[in-house]
């Protein structure tokens, strides 16, 4: 077993992974099989020279074992805290931020009740608090289980995968802050950052600000929406997220610092490991961050002790102690594209590098040129390597893959040095008063960043730049692909020839079927009805146009309006059809115009031209009649007897959509009828329809009795998509 390592930390990453939120029936079995499994390895001769299986099967236990352990430890806390009040003190363990205009603020415990507990709590407030890393936070909180409510059990292990169990809802007036009290060393260097990320704020306009702060210390607070949704959809957000390619930045920019001071060896070890943990804590200490410190503290010990260090064994050293420290981490999403993007550069980027130098050699360019060249070459190859290792657990994580993703950073990557230098040594003279300095730091970090912007945002217009994967066809084909490759390497005859073609074939095919299931879905009328706590939504995606019927006030339902936009690919709203004057309506609207402009805003003609959102046209809703550009869809908009409806047309699909008599939806929410015959225009029949979807719970008790065998109830699954065919036949699907 060449790299004993990396066998204990893929395996236990593996296996923590599919475990996460298992039963615990299922854990017993994973136990109870790895144990048979082990025994039943030992009995061969190679499998214990090898030791590879042994190895294996055993990690195997040990992580079922510490996921229970993680497992009791949290639901004990969970037990003993939630759903209780408590007189809790803390500090700051991670810079506040401001998210869905509510303001979070993550702490850790030092005192619940008088009693020391250390435990991490989410806290979040309606109104800002001056609260900074140095100071000593004290009020009684109702403390609750996160992720417990949500219908989606991956919620409450992402909170776990972060460390935080709990949270509490704090008024302003409540907390008790004490100024200047914590002077720990983490706090010290929390307190930093913060103070770094406030010069870069004041010192740089907007957004230009907001992206050089996320890109050198990961707080966002600045960033806007619209640019980070151009980032995602070229691609490039981990940009935006301080990650292991951000700490190997700083260490490298470190070491040749250290290598120029001539500094021994072990000194520059001794030096270079302070400093990773300092960088770590200073750039917020992110499951991908953490991943990079343990492997460059690898490597850093191994210069202590004068020994060579492997990187792939590196990679298994900072998988295993993570997943030792937290079994819940192998869900985190940072942490696997991490492992997955460091893996294939190890494994992969040397051979597309090697494959292509020569064709460079063969040309014999100047040799300036062939620098430039072979600097392109290197950069293609690390950007390839990347995302072919990273590309799955994208599309299952987001249900999209971007297809300009390695054009995007090919052109931003390797400036990304350059970036967090500029940023940062800008930030620290601006600290200590030293202006010019940082003036003249400053001003190329701001057109680097104002480049980068300018690319994501041409870049994320192109057409087909979000491709959806949700359908079952393009896993199938990524599992095919995968399963190809893994039958031909394990041939027993001589299989390079066919490797490489057999990977560009399947690659094509994998391409091709996406663009083709995606180009299907496109002539297809997709619906998203989404109930909220008070109102529902519809949003209509067809081809390239997308319409929204919104009377939502719920300040959350912008997050799956935005997700539903970003799955397809979309770049703006061709229309919105508001029937409501709820300010909180309008407020929601906004959200979502900032990372997708309106065209088109239809709203009640009594409406406050100055609460509205920003769109290019703005027209009363009286009788509207809109016509999509391929001519498929034709939506009317109109009001009788007091009720707003909308009807839908779509080939022979018909639907209509009635909005509540008092026109505000406090929780009555919507009907959804659909029918095969036209719809009357003249009175309203409820039994000329053969469908009937019902959202909100008042409206049930109206319908219930007439439609108990067609009758289908939003609120019971959210996340429903219907399909309406051109013919007239429509397809239940869940979205995720």
């Amino acid at each position: 077993m060449k790299r004993p390592f990396l066998v204990i930390g893929g395996t236990m990453l593996t296996v923590l992974f599919l475990l996460n939120g298992a039963e615990i029936r299922a854990m017993s079995v994973a136990f109870w099989a790895a144990l048979v499994a082990f025994c039943f390895s030992l009995l061969f001769k190679d499998c214990r020279r090898d030791k590879t299986l042994p190895t294996a099967f055993l990690c195997v236990m040990l992580s079922v074992c510490l996921l229970g352990i993680a497992e009791h430890n949290a639901t004990r806390k969970i037990k003993t805290f939630a759903d209780e009040s408590y007189i809790v003190s803390g500090t700051l363990c991670d810079l506040p931020y401001q998210q869905n205009g509510r303001y979070y603020y993550p702490i850790k415990t030092d005192f619940i009740e008088g009693e020391k507990v250390k435990i991490k709590v989410r806290l979040v407030s309606s109104e800002p608090l001056d609260l900074e890393p140095h100071d000593r936070v004290t009020a009684k909180l109702h403390l609750f289980a996160l992720g417990a409510k949500s219908k989606n059990p991956s919620v409450q292990t992402q909170y776990k995968a972060k460390g935080f169990l709990l949270g509490a809802s704090l008024h302003a007036e409540q907390a008790r802050i004490v100024k200047g009290e914590e002077n720990s060393l983490f706090s010290c260097i929390l307190n930093l950052r913060h103070r770094l990320a406030l010069e870069i704020e004041r010192n740089l306009p907007a957004p230009e600000n907001g992206v050089l702060a996320a890109m050198s210390l990961g707080t966002s607070r600045t960033l806007s929406k619209e640019v980070q949704q151009q980032f995602r959809s070229a691609g490039v957000s981990h940009l935006l997220v301080v990650s292991g390619l951000h700490l190997s930045i700083y260490s490298g920019i470190l070491m040749l610092c250290l290598e120029k001071m001539r500094l021994h060896r072990k000194q520059r070890a001794l030096i270079g490991l302070a400093l990773t943990a300092c960088i770590t804590v200073l750039t917020g200490g992110a499951p991908s961050v953490m991943r990079a410190a343990c492997m460059l503290s690898v490597l850093f010990l191994a210069d202590l002790f004068s020994r060579e260090a492997d990187a792939l064994n590196s990679l298994g050293i900072a998988l295993f102690l993570m997943l030792l420290i937290n079994p819940f981490a192998a869900k985190s999403l940072s942490l696997l594209l991490s492992s997955l993007a460091t893996l294939g550069i190890l494994l992969f980027a040397k051979p597309i590098e090697r494959a292509l130098l020569p064709k460079i050699k063969r040309c014999k360019p100047h040799k300036v040129l062939h620098g430039f060249l072979s600097f392109c070459i290197s950069t293609f190859a690390v950007t390839t390597a990347v995302t072919i290792c990273t590309l799955p657990v994208q599309m299952l994580a987001f249900g999209t893959f971007t297809l300009f993703a390695l054009l995007a950073n090919f052109l931003l990557v390797p400036l990304a040095g350059m970036v967090l230098l500029f940023t940062v040594l800008g930030a620290f003279f601006a600290l200590f008063s030293l202006h010019a300095l940082s003036t003249a730091c400053f001003f190329p970090a701001f057109y680097l960043a104002k480049y980068m912007i300018f690319i994501t945002a041409q870049i994320a217009k192109l057409p087909f730049a979000v491709v959806p994967v949700s359908d079952t066809l393009p896993k199938i084909l990524l599992g095919v692909s995968f399963l190809a490759l893994a039958i031909l390497c394990l041939l027993p005859f001589s299989k390079e020839r066919f490797l490489k073609p057999m990977a560009g074939a399947l690659a094509v095919l994998f391409l091709l079927g996406n663009l083709l299931s995606f180009g299907w879905n496109r002539a297809q009328l997709q619906i998203f009805p989404m109930e909220t706590k008070k109102g529902m939504c519809v949003l209509l995606h067809t081809g390239s146009e997308n319409i929204l019927l919104s009377s939502a006030v719920d300040n959350y339902a912008d997050y799956e309006i935005c997700a539903i936009l970003y799955t397809y690919g979309a770049k703006e709203l061709d229309a919105v059809f508001v029937p409501t004057e709820e300010p909180k309506a309008m407020s929601l609207l906004h959200k979502v115009s900032a990372q997708y402009p309106i065209k088109t805003l239809y709203v009640p003609q009594e409406s406050k031209q100055t609460a509205l959102p920003k769109a290019e046209t703005v027209k009363p809703l009286e009788k509207e009649v809109l016509h999509s550009a391929n001519g498929k869809l034709t939506l009317l908009f109109y009001r009788q007897n007091g009720v707003n409806y909308a009807e839908i047309n779509f080939g022979q699909f018909r639907a209509l959509l009635s909005f509540s008599k008092e026109n505000n939806f406090k929780g009555d929410g919507a009907t959804l009828f659909m029918t095969a015959e036209p719809i009357p225009k003249q009175g309203f029949e409820p039994k000329a329809f053969s469908h009937v979807l019902l959202c909100g719970k008042e409206n049930e008790a109206d319908f219930l009795s007439l439609y108990t065998e067609n009758l289908y109830t939003l609120s019971q699954n959210p996340m429903l998509v219907l399909t309406a065919q051109e013919d007239g036949t429509l397809q239940f699907k869940n979205r995720r």
